[in-house]
């Protein structure tokens, strides 16, 4: 029952042109996001779907031979990944499977209809794994090269000149032009953690930038009057901007788990390296005041 027989591997082998030309067809019919892609795309998608079924026929002829869905995907770069979502990739993935199921049993003799769709189905469960798989590398790789340009950042704040910390800023993806406040910590974060982080940040935040090393984490965090979770909901409405994105990093600050300094707020990001300087200078002085609450401004240090 598992595996097909000579007559139906060769009458599978034969109709598989037409099954992949079919399977084209439905996709550029079934999908408006297919047909709005540039040919390019276009052409990379169509490649996937042609091996997918050639490694289906491949798999059906030879089922000892261990079956890698993975290399589906080899003929489209991982920039594809960025063009369309995971979601349309399984609705295109779906797609072809709806073809093979439909056509492949009436291409095989009648006592392979059973065993052919068995397979269809197996092999398009892995298929939906290695996208997923493929997917979730893609955003692992992103989310290093984010992490590796906010670190770069926020160095360029403590060392550059304002106008080449601006710039690097910029190209970690920071878009505000309000106040900027930064928060020094001595805390370890594993890699959970630091996503968590991010994801507190930037509810709390219109912009923010985070950048851990070894036992201690840099934050800065940008005007969060606009932002979805902000501090504003339980702030009078007098507040201003300077004083909603301080009471924001004093919220991020008090979830750390360790001693944490907010530094004072500026103007814009430009001046964020005054406000980093003066987070980590009361983080070093902080050990001098026993007392002294969690978090604590740089300036109450004084």
């Amino acid at each position: 029952m598992d595996e097909l027989s000579a007559p139906g591997v060769s009458a599978l082998r034969q109709a598989q042109d037409t099954i992949i030309e079919h399977s084209l067809d439905r996709i550029s019919s079934a999908h408006d996001f297919y047909r709005t892609l540039p040919e390019g795309s276009r052409d990379q998608i169509a490649a996937v779907a042609r091996l997918g079924v050639t490694m289906f026929v491949d798999s059906a002829e030879n089922p000892s031979t261990p079956l890698a869905p993975s290399q589906i995907f080899s003929v489209a770069p991982a920039a594809l990944t960025g063009v369309i979502t995971l979601e349309q990739t399984l609705a295109l993935v779906r797609t072809v499977l709806d073809v093979v199921v439909d056509e492949a049993p009436r291409a095989v003799p009648a006592e392979d209809h059973d065993t052919v769709r068995i397979l269809v189905l197996t092999f398009g469960r892995d298929v939906g794994f290695a996208a997923a798989e493929v997917y979730a590398r893609a955003a692992e790789a992103r989310g290093a090269w984010d992490a590796r340009l906010e670190s770069v950042a926020v160095d360029a704040m403590l060392h550059d000149a304002p106008e080449d910390a601006a710039t690097r800023a910029g190209t970690a993806g920071w878009n505000g032009t309000g106040p900027v406040v930064a928060i020094a910590a001595k805390t370890t974060l594993d890699a959970l953690g630091v996503s968590r982080l991010r994801h507190e940040c930037r509810n709390l935040a219109s912009d923010c930038l985070v950048s851990v090393r070894g036992d201690s984490v840099l934050i800065v965090l940008g005007d969060s009057s606009a932002a979805p979770g902000s501090a504003s909901k339980h702030s009078s409405r007098d507040a201003t901007a300077e004083q909603l994105v301080d009471q924001a990093a004093m919220q991020v600050a008090g979830g750390l788990g360790g001693s944490a300094v907010v530094g004072p707020v500026v103007s814009g990001i430009s001046h964020a390296g005054r406000s980093l300087r003066s987070a980590l200078a009361g983080l070093r002085a902080l050990p001098g005041w026993a007392e002294a609450p969690n978090p604590v401004h740089a300036d109450d240090l004084l």
